[in-house]
């Protein structure tokens, strides 16, 4: 057989017939040996738990270790966003998926144990018990479940002053007209507030929980003064606005948070917080 042969592109028919020849060559054994190698190379139960638990950030992983003590159990929990459930503790989380939250998916999250509260294009957010965390991991198309913290705040700017608005106030440009969101991590002390240091009517969006929000300005007042801080600085600089204030815990709170201020006519947002990965996108 000449070189030239020896090196010329087989066409599939003839690579099959070649597959095929050496297969009966090697015997029934040999086939087994090669049944055994394909077993292996689907995932067994080591490999699907090393899978879930590499979708599982920060301290969820950590939680599905099963060798936690009381103690470290609840420094895991630490910060996190948690809600009372039946059996304990929930966890707000937030999955990312690889392709559209659909039906079929959101059936197979909830069926993995998990309470769905917001809904974006590829992004479910939920509560979840600690002890379906793996099997919530373990659902085709989820890439990530990440916990839900809440925000944190910067610091407060003494706005008036550094600002000069007291000189637009005097030409009197004062915000009449104009509506302005403030969105923070809290706003105690608001209450009090409203009709003297604060506008008489106040539009809010007080988040009880991840998805879930009321617009009594009480449920808004969580321990966090932050957002009562730049409201104030704010309706100090344009005393005449239209108020609205919101706390969402979560990013698809925020945008639907958003969403809401735009509708409503907000031309004006203000957000001083951080908190990792709070938007996917520009924030």
């Amino acid at each position: 057989m000449s070189t030239d042969r020896m090196n010329r592109p087989r066409g599939p028919a003839t690579v099959a017939a070649i597959v095929l020849a050496i297969a009966a060559a090697i015997g029934p054994s040999a086939g087994s040996a090669a049944g055994a190698v394909h077993s292996l190379a689907v995932p067994g139960e080591n490999a699907v738990r090393r899978d879930a638990r590499e979708v599982l950030r920060g301290p969820l992983r950590r939680l599905t270790s099963g060798h936690l003590s009381g103690q470290e159990r609840q420094a895991a929990l630490e910060g996190l966003v948690t809600t009372g459930g039946p059996s304990g503790p929930e966890i707000a989380v937030t999955i990312s998926l690889d392709g559209a939250a659909d039906a079929g998916v959101l059936s197979r999250l909830t069926g993995s144990g998990a309470r769905v509260v917001n809904v974006g294009r590829e992004t479910v957010e939920a509560y979840v018990p600690p002890e379906a965390l793996f099997a919530l991991a373990s659902v085709p198309g989820v890439t990530s479940v990440r916990p839900i913290r809440r925000p944190l705040t910067a610091y407060v700017s003494p706005g008036v002053t550094l600002q000069g608005a007291s000189s637009w106030q005097a030409a009197g440009m004062t915000g009449a007209g104009v509506k302005v969101g403030i969105i923070d991590a809290g706003f105690s002390g608001l209450v009090a507030r409203v009709g003297t240091e604060l506008p008489a009517d106040v539009h809010a969006r007080c988040y009880t929980a991840v998805g879930s929000f009321t617009g009594d300005l009480a449920s808004c007042e969580n321990g966090e003064s932050h957002g009562t801080a730049v409201a104030e600085t704010a309706a100090d600089m344009a005393p005449g606005m239209d108020l609205f204030i919101a706390d969402p815990i979560s990013a698809l709170d925020t945008q639907q948070t958003v969403a809401w201020m735009i509708s409503s006519g907000v031309r004006v947002i203000n957000a001083s917080w951080s908190s990792g990965r709070l938007f996917d996108g520009p924030g």
